[in-house]
Protein backbone atom coordinates (compact mmCIF):
# COMPACT_ATOMS: atom_id res chain seq x y z
CA UNK A 1 0.00 0.00 0.00
CA UNK A 2 1.49 3.07 -1.12
CA UNK A 3 0.96 6.53 1.77
CA UNK A 4 -1.71 7.92 -0.94
CA UNK A 5 -3.76 4.74 -0.93
CA UNK A 6 -2.98 4.55 3.23
CA UNK A 7 -4.38 8.26 3.29
CA UNK A 8 -7.41 7.87 0.74
CA UNK A 9 -8.29 4.72 2.92
CA UNK A 10 -8.16 5.95 6.03
CA UNK A 11 -9.99 9.63 5.51
CA UNK A 12 -13.23 7.35 3.58
CA UNK A 13 -13.44 5.71 6.95
CA UNK A 14 -12.94 9.05 8.65
CA UNK A 15 -16.14 10.87 6.67
CA UNK A 16 -18.18 7.90 8.23
CA UNK A 17 -16.73 8.50 11.54
CA UNK A 18 -17.48 12.18 11.05
CA UNK A 19 -20.37 12.81 8.81
CA UNK A 20 -20.21 17.12 9.58
CA UNK A 21 -16.98 17.56 7.99
CA UNK A 22 -15.24 17.80 4.90
CA UNK A 23 -11.87 16.78 3.72
CA UNK A 24 -9.44 17.30 1.31
CA UNK A 25 -5.98 15.60 0.41
CA UNK A 26 -2.70 16.71 -0.99
CA UNK A 27 0.77 15.62 -1.68
CA UNK A 28 3.09 18.69 -1.98
CA UNK A 29 5.84 17.21 -3.75
CA UNK A 30 8.13 20.32 -3.24
CA UNK A 31 8.02 19.62 0.46
CA UNK A 32 7.05 16.23 0.32
CA UNK A 33 4.49 16.06 2.81
CA UNK A 34 1.07 15.14 2.70
CA UNK A 35 -2.05 17.33 3.71
CA UNK A 36 -4.62 16.68 5.39
CA UNK A 37 -7.16 19.57 5.52
CA UNK A 38 -10.32 19.41 7.78
CA UNK A 39 -13.29 21.65 7.91
CA UNK A 40 -15.45 22.75 9.74
CA UNK A 41 -12.82 24.86 12.51
CA UNK A 42 -15.09 24.04 15.23
CA UNK A 43 -14.10 19.79 14.57
CA UNK A 44 -10.81 20.44 13.93
CA UNK A 45 -10.35 22.50 17.18
CA UNK A 46 -12.69 21.99 19.28
CA UNK A 47 -13.61 18.28 19.16
CA UNK A 48 -11.76 16.24 21.47
CA UNK A 49 -12.72 12.38 19.56
CA UNK A 50 -11.17 14.32 16.28
CA UNK A 51 -8.01 14.86 17.78
CA UNK A 52 -8.11 11.45 19.24
CA UNK A 53 -8.22 10.21 15.79
CA UNK A 54 -5.60 12.46 14.20
CA UNK A 55 -3.03 11.81 16.69
CA UNK A 56 -3.75 8.12 15.98
CA UNK A 57 -3.83 8.55 12.41
CA UNK A 58 -0.46 10.76 12.35
CA UNK A 59 1.30 7.76 14.63
CA UNK A 60 -0.03 4.70 12.44
CA UNK A 61 1.06 6.78 9.03
CA UNK A 62 4.52 7.69 10.75
CA UNK A 63 5.16 3.80 12.00
CA UNK A 64 4.09 2.32 8.05
CA UNK A 65 6.21 5.30 6.46
CA UNK A 66 8.36 6.70 8.44
CA UNK A 67 10.28 8.55 5.73
CA UNK A 68 7.53 10.03 4.54
CA UNK A 69 5.82 13.50 6.01
CA UNK A 70 1.98 14.15 6.81
CA UNK A 71 0.25 17.42 8.36
CA UNK A 72 -3.44 18.11 9.44
CA UNK A 73 -4.64 21.49 8.38
CA UNK A 74 -7.88 23.49 8.62
CA UNK A 75 -9.31 26.00 6.37
CA UNK A 76 -7.94 29.02 8.09
CA UNK A 77 -4.22 27.88 8.48
CA UNK A 78 -1.84 30.00 6.79
CA UNK A 79 -0.89 27.40 4.27
CA UNK A 80 -3.28 26.31 2.08
CA UNK A 81 -3.91 23.13 -0.58
CA UNK A 82 -3.11 24.28 -3.81
CA UNK A 83 -3.61 20.94 -6.07
CA UNK A 84 -5.54 18.50 -4.05
CA UNK A 85 -5.83 14.74 -4.70
CA UNK A 86 -9.07 14.27 -3.30
CA UNK A 87 -12.38 15.51 -1.84
CA UNK A 88 -14.35 13.89 0.69
CA UNK A 89 -17.63 14.45 2.08
CA UNK A 90 -20.08 12.11 3.70
CA UNK A 91 -23.32 11.88 1.43
CA UNK A 92 -26.51 11.98 3.81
Amino acid sequence: MTPNEFIISKLQSFINDFPETRVRYEHDKLSDTHFVEVVPNEVYHLNERYMAWESKMFDEFVDQFPHENIGFISDDALVGLSVTAGELYHLQ
